[in-house]
């Protein structure tokens, strides 16, 4: 059985000869949930990820029932799953989920 390892964060990085280094993909992260990567990233304790995931599942507000329709609906997973994107005001993109399971929903 091979030895497990802690790989660092996965980042994009431009080579030496590049011209212009791009921006690793945490800065392109919006900044909650970048927070939320690093928090992840600090814990090491898996049943600490676990709760905290069942915790997010939580308190995450529920996606609208007008949207939990077949187009939004994730196929092949165990649990009911639903995804919605669209533009906000600003022309970001928003994703909103749910699910039944609160495991999955965090």
């Amino acid at each position: 059985m091979a030895a497990a390892t802690n790989n660092p964060p996965l980042s994009v990085s431009a080579s030496a000869s590049s011209p212009a280094s791009l921006p690793s993909v945490e800065e392109e992260l919006p900044p909650k949930l970048l927070e939320i990567v690093r928090l992840f990233q600090s814990v090491h304790e898996p049943r600490a990820k676990y709760e905290q995931l069942l915790f997010y599942g939580k308190n995450l507000k529920p996606l609208d029932e007008v949207y939990k329709t077949r187009k939004n609906k994730v196929e092949g997973c165990v649990s009911q799953v639903w995804v919605r994107a669209y533009l906000d005001s600003e022309r970001n993109v928003v994703f909103e989920a749910d699910s039944d399971s609160v495991l999955t929903k965090g």
